[in-house]
């Protein structure tokens, strides 16, 4: 009877979302309300493409309708077909003599590998398998040796006191390296955390020791296998050389060398599409030149669902139920709450605003790059990006965090004066664009502000919940940012892009 109950709140909260009321104020109850519902366990978690996902997708839909927002796409849908997951089959083995891996555990395919295929030969180390010559700074960790057919096992990251170059940066990524590895012959490619890399604890490895998390990429798959194996077995590889993956890391000069066991592995890896939207509404400018431009404020409404190993859950290792209260409930009940109170007051805006909430960011920002990727309006029409992420968990210290200020010419003195006028303690940051859906933004050249209020240990793990969250503090955040959208609105003249140096 009580589940009768709530599923039949949910669909009168779906479609008769009565919380809107007619003057459409920022509220702590509109906050409440709005994260209760898509962060309740009857949510699931929101992972794209699942009947919850699809539930919460319609209830932002009927608040953007409520509020008098005009659709862009079809319904206020803009539909895309993602590939969210790389499922692992049960094909795949890593072997060689005395050792028969278990896969997580041992070793992963890494997603730009060839999704089925196989490979039995010798193994050459091959340092950090880099290959260039750029002025005054050289490596060719492929000298001497002939790589044809075999594997290659080679070193994540970038040889020590080298991390900052932003030359050696850009040729030192998985990928790249794998394509120097197949350049010179290689029929499999080993890859092995450096030290610095494994003992770093992040959200893509942070209970499993030094494997990623396998995720999808936009990067083309290759035709050889590609795999990472822990410290631990490539020190079982080395064994019968009486040498470790510690040593080789400390050496740095050590020349390729053929090990001696023979490496067998298969990879099986299937790509997982699902149907998605993000949701899309428009709030019409007054201005008869400005309002053909566009601010656009978003947030992501998707989450982990169950959670589980390469979810990006920080327990991976417990499968139950991420609601994703923080992350990020509260940055999309906050779009539709600003958005309420814009649509209501929308003769105060010279400007054109676009509410956007996006699905598929945790699986790599692909929502908010399919939107960028297919824009609702002439991209060249949206002159800043407002991205919100995370903005529940307002401290006592009231610190609300503000990245890409510097982004456009008129971001940091706007930001500076409206801080002046606040309650809260905000940190305009000039840079500091990474992280979150506003990315895909930057990337075209499109000035962003990427609004925060902090890491908690709730991040990615079943505890975060709706009472973990600071409601009023929200509510504080959600004034912040709908006095900022009226000046950035208003702003007369040009908007134009700054790059902030390696933001990126």
């Amino acid at each position: 009877m009580l589940k009768k109950t709530f599923f039949c709140c949910i669909i009168f909260l779906v479609f008769f979302p009565h919380f809107i009321s007619a003057q459409s104020l920022i509220t702590q109850q509109a906050i409440r309300d709005r994260i209760a519902f898509l962060a309740s366990d009857q949510m699931k978690g929101r992972f794209p493409g699942t009947p919850e996902s699809w539930v919460c997708a319609k209830f932002i839909r009927t608040n953007f309708k409520t509020a008098g927002l005009e659709p862009l796409g079809k319904h206020y849908f803009q539909y895309f077909q993602p590939t969210v997951k790389l499922d692992t089959e049960k094909n795949n083995t890593f072997q060689f003599e005395g050792f028969n891996g278990t896969l997580i555990r041992d070793y992963i395919p890494l997603s730009f590998s060839k999704r089925k295929t196989s490979l039995i030969n010798k193994v050459i180390f091959c340092g950090y398998g880099l290959q260039f010559n750029f002025d005054s700074l050289s490596f060719d960790d492929y000298k001497g040796v002939n790589v044809t057919g075999k594997w290659v096992m080679i070193l994540r990251g970038v040889p020590g006191g080298f991390g900052k170059d932003p030359t050696l940066r850009a040729s030192a990524t998985d990928y790249a390296k794998a394509r120097i590895a197949l350049r010179n012959g290689a029929a499999g490619i080993l890859f092995v955390s450096n030290k610095g890399l494994a003992d770093k604890k992040t959200e893509s490895s942070p209970n499993y020791d030094d494997l990623q998390r396998l995720r999808p990429r936009k990067t083309v798959s290759l035709d050889v296998p590609v795999i990472q194996i822990k410290r631990t077995v490539a020190d079982l590889l080395l064994q019968p050389q009486n040498k470790t993956i510690q040593q080789l890391d400390s050496l740095n000069e050590e020349q390729p060398f053929e090990l001696i066991p023979t490496v067998n592995a298969v990879v099986d890896i299937q790509p997982r599409k699902v149907k998605t939207a993000n949701v899309v509404g428009v709030i019409q400018g007054t201005d008869p030149e400005l309002k053909d431009e566009y601010i656009v404020l978003g947030a992501h409404y998707d989450h982990l669902g169950m959670g589980g190993f390469f979810t990006g859950s920080l327990q991976p290792d417990t499968v139950a139920i991420h609601n994703g209260a923080d992350d990020n409930a509260s940055g999309s009940a906050a779009i539709m709450t600003v958005a309420a109170q814009l649509a209501k007051d929308h003769q105060l805006l010279k400007r054109s605003v676009i509410i956007v909430a996006f699905s598929t960011e945790e699986e790599g920002l692909l929502g908010s790059e399919y939107f960028i990727e297919h824009p609702p309006v002439p991209i060249e029409k949206i002159k800043v990006m407002i991205n919100l992420d995370m903005v529940g968990h307002l401290d006592q210290q009231k610190e609300l965090y503000i990245g890409g200020c510097g982004t456009f010419a008129q971001g940091i003195p706007l930001l500076d004066s409206l801080k002046k006028e606040s309650a809260l303690k905000v940190y305009v940051i000039a840079g500091g664009v990474g992280g979150s859906d506003h990315v895909s933004f930057y990337r075209k050249n499109i000035p962003v502000l990427g609004m925060h209020t902090g890491g908690h240990p709730e991040y990615h793990t079943p505890k975060d919940d709706l009472e973990t969250l600071n409601i009023p503090g929200e509510e504080k955040v959600c004034d912040f940012v709908y006095e900022a959208i009226k000046k950035i609105a208003n702003i007369p003249g040009k908007i134009e892009f700054i790059k902030q140096g390696d933001s990126d």
